[in-house]
């Protein structure tokens, strides 16, 4: 543990030397929304050529969103939530085998998968099966990392993918040096800034000297215009129990940041989190509706107002219909990134006993999850679970039992039987039986 912060102490001084800044141009939050959409689209058609180039202008441009986000960051941000598409992945790979994206993807992917395996409970929970797979899955992760820096060493987004999986393995001397590496592509970083900080909190063996000394150092060379101005609020977020006072204060902050960059997304939303921790409801809803216009983040909107309601309940309803027609334009009506819509709003319905609509809406989830994705895969899991729930409220108990048995033996095939994330569904169909 030593070694680690020896090492973080022999950092070259240029690490602070340089302000962490982006001299692109800037667009709007909505431009990237657009744009994300379209690189999604051309993933999932399987237009390498395009996406690539595409890509790659991105990357050469440094250009900025508003609140101070790489707009190239943001594009490889939404592609990961497509990674569980291997199929795309490896005949990307195939295609392209001198370009580095795709390998970039395939680390992301094998990262997730590793997470999944492990749970997100205490280590002392996890199964030996869940340590094991998390392991290989970690490994293959910064293998596809270490190859896609190996084609182009100029992206920094490939050493802060090395940075997670050398967190996950334990090699702390390596994190150094890859965001070491990171911050020479881009010097303003904002994930190998936060990731570094994060990594030296005592709970991954680091000491708190050390770590409050980078966050210190890390901002004295920021302007409030940048998003890095925030890590030290994060760092007393990761690490201490916060008072009123303290969400205050991050509130009173976030209103600075937001009055230059009044269209960040996440800086919307942390504002609202904040809000919401101060009881100001009327300003947390307010601060919510606008980020829900500029970035159509509804899944996150719609969860959040999921009521026993009756009324409530169908306001939430028409609101996910009008804006599952939004995407539905943008990505054609067999996309897999619609199952997510299609899972939540039969799950609404389902709560207003609109049995009907929830059927619909969830075989609709089903059938795209037979369709585009691999046949063992915990979207669809999910789905057959979400099923189930709502055959058991039906009064459908051998229907609800089959659906829960499909989701169990897809999860229990994928993880083994002790997976943490099986508790629910065998609950659930133990309830049923009874």
């Amino acid at each position: 543990m030593k070694i680690f912060f020896t090492l973080f102490l022999t950092l070259p001084c240029w690490v602070f030397s340089q302000t962490p800044a982006n001299d692109g141009s800037e667009i709007s939050f909505e431009r990237s929304i657009e744009a994300e959409f379209e690189v999604r689209r051309l993933l999932h058609d399987g237009s390498f050529a395009k996406l690539e180039s595409t890509l790659n202008q991105a990357l050469k441009k440094h250009t900025i969103v508003s609140g101070d986000h790489s707009a190239y960051g943001r594009l490889i941000q939404a592609l990961t939530e497509e990674v569980y598409y291997p199929k795309q992945i490896g005949a990307w790979i195939k295609a392209k085998p001198k370009c580095h994206f795709p390998l970039l993807l395939l680390g992301h992917m094998e990262s997730d998968r590793g997470q999944a395996a492990r749970g997100g409970g205490y280590a002392d929970t996890v199964s030996d099966r869940g340590w094991q797979l998390y392991k290989s899955h970690m490994l293959s992760a910064k293998k596809a990392f270490k190859r896609a820096a190996e084609l182009n060493p100029t992206d920094a987004e490939v050493y802060v993918g090395l940075m997670l999986a050398n967190n996950a393995l334990g090699l702390r001397r390596e994190i150094v040096a890859n965001f070491e590496k990171a911050i020479v592509c881009s010097p303003g970083h904002e994930f190998a800034h936060y990731n570094m900080a994060f990594y030296m909190l005592p709970r991954w063996g680091g000491t708190t000297k050390e770590v409050e000394r980078f966050v210190a150092e890390v901002a004295k060379k920021v302007k409030l215009n940048s998003r890095l101005s925030f890590l030290p609020l994060k760092y007393l977020e990761w690490e201490y129990d916060l008072s009123t006072e303290d969400y205050a204060a991050f509130a009173k902050t976030t209103e600075k940041f937001l009055a230059r960059h009044p269209d960040s997304v996440p800086d919307l939303e942390n504002y609202a989190n904040y809000l919401n921790r101060l009881g100001r409801k009327k300003d947390e809803v307010k601060a919510r509706g606008r980020s829900l216009a500029i970035s159509h983040n509804w899944f996150v909107q719609i969860r959040s107002q999921r009521s026993s309601n009756r009324d409530k309940a169908q306001r939430v309803v028409n609101m996910g219909r009008s804006l599952l027609k939004f995407e539905l334009e943008r990505l054609g009506p067999d996309h897999p990134r619609l199952i997510r819509a299609y899972q939540l709003l039969g799950e609404l319905c389902g709560d207003g006993n609109d049995w009907h609509e929830a059927d619909k809406f969830l075989k609709k989830a089903l059938y795209l999850c037979r369709a585009e994705l691999p046949h063992l895969h915990q979207k669809t899991a999910a789905v057959y679970i979400s099923l189930a729930r709502l055959n058991e409220r039906q009064g459908m108990l051998a229907t609800s039992l089959e659906h829960s048995a499909k989701g169990i033996k897809i999860l229990a095939t994928m993880y083994g039987e002790d997976f943490y994330g099986l508790a629910t569904p065998y609950f659930n169909a133990s309830f049923v039986r009874q």
